[in-house]
């Protein structure tokens, strides 16, 4: 096993990558078996990786790694000018990762491009069973049903701290500057980017959190919008916009 090992690269790689058929692809690499991910820890040093594009199709996970799990660390790695995004329903996007699990976590990373995806996420679209992102940054655009400039959605472990959105956050449903969602706990997190909630009949955005769970030293300097896209097609739409969040979880 390599989980909390590190892989760590200096060479300049140019490439073309083609997924084979099926979920939960990644750029980088995963272990096979029941338990898919990405377990084996990856230190950027501080090196650029530009104009990434990548696309799932198959209704799973994406991101320059699918899954991340297994007590793992990606650090000091920074994704500039790059895009990921979805193409069916229910599924996770993220730039850096689709999913960050099982006490894993993403630190000192920089990240700009456009993300798209039903729950999509400036650095990841999804914690569960204990994750954390600690020093990212986010510029560009997010769009989806959940749509955050950090995270679209996170249980109540998890944890995003000295994270900051300069990002275009639009979701059909919930915006957040720093997550669409998170039941966990948002502290010294910064937005700058405008956040708007579109497009639905119950809409949460909020300039840290569209919904959130324990927020702590986190300021807002965006613009939030809930509502319709246009005056006059506002019937049966509940809207729930605030400076730091639209709604509690």
């Amino acid at each position: 096993s390599y989980t909390g090992g590190y892989a760590a690269r200096d060479q300049r790689v140019s490439a073309r990558v083609t997924p084979l058929a099926g979920g939960s692809h990644l750029l980088v690499g995963r272990s096979g078996g029941a338990m898919r991910g990405y377990f084996g820890g990856f230190d950027g040093k501080g090196h650029t990786i530009s104009g990434m594009s990548f696309t799932e199709t198959d209704g799973s996970t994406a991101g320059m790694f699918a899954v991340i799990s297994g007590e793992t660390v990606v650090k000091n790695l920074n994704l500039i000018n790059c895009e990921t995004k979805e193409n069916t329903d229910a599924n996770y996007a993220g730039m850096i990762a689709g999913e960050l699990k099982a006490n894993s976590t993403i630190t000192n990373c920089t990240v700009s491009g456009n993300v798209s995806g039903t729950y999509a996420g400036g650095i990841v679209a999804k914690i569960s069973y204990t994750g954390s992102i600690t020093n990212c940054e986010f510029s560009g655009t997010v769009n989806g049903q959940r749509a955050g400039g950090i995270l679209a959605s996170g249980d109540t472990t998890a944890t995003i701290e000295n994270c900051t959105n300069h990002g275009t956050i639009v979701g059909t449903g919930y915006a957040g500057g720093i997550a669409a969602s998170c039941n966990g706990v948002l502290i010294d997190c910064i937005n700058d980017g405008n956040v708007s909630a579109i497009q639905a009949s119950t809409l949460y955005a909020g300039g840290i959190a569209g919904s959130s769970g324990y927020v702590e030293g986190c300021h807002n300097r965006g613009s939030v919008y809930a509502g319709p896209v246009e005056s006059g097609n506002a019937t049966s739409i509940t809207a729930r916009a605030g400076g730091i969040a639209g709604g509690g979880g």
